[in-house]
């Protein structure tokens, strides 16, 4: 009697699917062509997938109700607007683009020390190696030194360089405008700077010393600033954001609180990362983006990149096992401190958290090795590039060579971001 319960647990723990997680304790046992009686010594699966699992150790979660009372009620909210993100197809306008290279290489989280002027970050993906280095601009000064503004940093940055990315894309131009006083102009762009701040980014426009515009402003000069450059297996390439040279309306204090402007305000994009817009962007979900920066969860937005990202590699690389990153490896791209490894594992969990709600399905599981990621549906569907953005990438690259190019086809709605 005892014998046949023992086999049939033993059946019971092949035929049962593997839970969430990790694979069963015993792990021989249901192990396919593995006999019921086989003994401790019996040789290890080679199978790939029973292995990563095996190796990444236990995970490493808490249940919620041992969080603190703040950040349950977050949780809460963050439940209610994942079940209504998940609940259905994104629509047109809710994608957002993020450049490839801005994923795996992510801006500082908070202020660097003071005199850090480079920013450097290296990863691997299928060209081979590549390294980012953000460097900060600086300005000649009337006494004949240099004024350094620094590197941007936080959640401001991020979002404006997904709008951007964004509005790249959409418009097919290099050429953006932010806001402008013309009636006459497109009533998608706003009037004011607080306009474009509320209804573009989702922040809400306060003044004063301390306000969102003022942190904006300056985050907005560290950026237009900035030179990115990128070296892929040696081959190296320069990216900027430029504003309209002479333009400094987003600067005046005057505009504070919707004052109607005297000119429009743009910028312009550089050819080459207008180009790289072009080719290698990736979708995003909009209002996932927005809630985090409402809550100015900086990290937790960039794993949601991330994720969304390698789900859509593992996708198109037709993966069935899941792959471990290393914390050390997660340390080099999103680590921001000189802190403990420790550290950074618990700061980086405790981000997936605020995550979990609003993207439930990552796939992603925080373990003893590192994280480990199972291949599942990627969050924001694929959508192959439109012939429109095609022709626009060919045309920029043939101008930028010098060449003769064929003019756009006419612009398509439907595919617009």
């Amino acid at each position: 009697m005892e014998r046949d319960r023992s086999a049939r647990r033993r059946l019971d723990l092949v035929d049962r699917p593997m839970p969430r997680g990790g694979p069963p304790q015993h792990i021989r046992l249901a192990l396919p062509g593995e006999s019921a009686s086989s003994d401790a010594a019996s040789p290890a699966s080679t199978n790939a997938r029973y292995q990563q699992l095996a190796n990444s150790g236990p995970r490493y979660r808490r249940p919620r109700n041992e969080r603190s009372a703040k950040r349950q009620k977050v949780l809460r909210h963050l439940d209610v607007v994942g079940n209504a993100i998940n609940g259905r197809t994104p629509l047109p306008d809710e994608f957002a683009y993020i450049t490839t290279f801005l994923i795996n290489a992510t801006l500082p989280l908070e202020n660097p020390p003071a005199g850090t002027r480079l920013w450097t970050r290296t990863f691997q993906d299928q060209r081979g190696t590549v390294q980012v280095i953000f460097e900060a601009g600086s300005e000649p000064t009337p006494d004949g030194g240099t004024r350094a503004f620094g590197l941007p940093y936080g959640i401001y940055p991020r979002i404006l360089l997904a709008w951007v990315i964004s509005e790249a894309l959409t418009t097919k131009r290099r050429l953006i405008t932010i806001a402008t006083p013309d009636p006459l102009a497109e009533k998608r762009i706003p009037r004011s700077f607080s306009a474009w701040m509320r209804d573009a980014l989702g922040f809400i426009p306060k003044g004063g010393k301390k306000g969102s515009i003022t942190l904006l402003r300056e985050q907005m000069t560290r950026l237009f600033n900035l030179k990115i450059t990128v070296t892929v297996n040696g081959k190296e390439a320069r990216f900027r954001i430029l504003p309209i040279k002479g333009d400094s309306g987003f600067f005046d204090p005057a505009l504070e609180h919707g004052a109607p402007l005297e000119k429009p305000v743009q910028l312009i994009l550089d050819e080459d990362f207008f180009i790289e817009i072009l080719k290698n962007s990736a979708p995003t979900h909009l209002t996932v983006q927005k809630e985090l920066a409402a809550l100015g969860a900086c990290l937790s937005l960039d794993i949601y990149r991330f994720l969304t990202l390698k789900q859509y590699a593992l996708q198109m690389a037709q993966a069935r096992v899941p792959e471990l990153i290393t914390w050390e490896r997660l340390a080099a791209m999103f680590g921001h401190s000189n802190r403990s490894l420790r550290h950074f594992r618990e700061t980086f969990i405790a981000a997936l958290e605020i995550l979990d709600p609003l993207y439930p399905d990552h796939g992603a599981e925080p373990r003893r090795g590192g994280l480990l990621i199972r291949p599942v549906r990627p969050h924001m569907p694929p959508k192959a590039k439109s012939p429109r953005t095609i022709a626009a990438a060919s045309k920029a690259s043939q101008e930028r060579s010098g060449a003769s190019s064929p003019p756009l086809p006419p612009p398509d709605d439907a595919e617009r971001p």
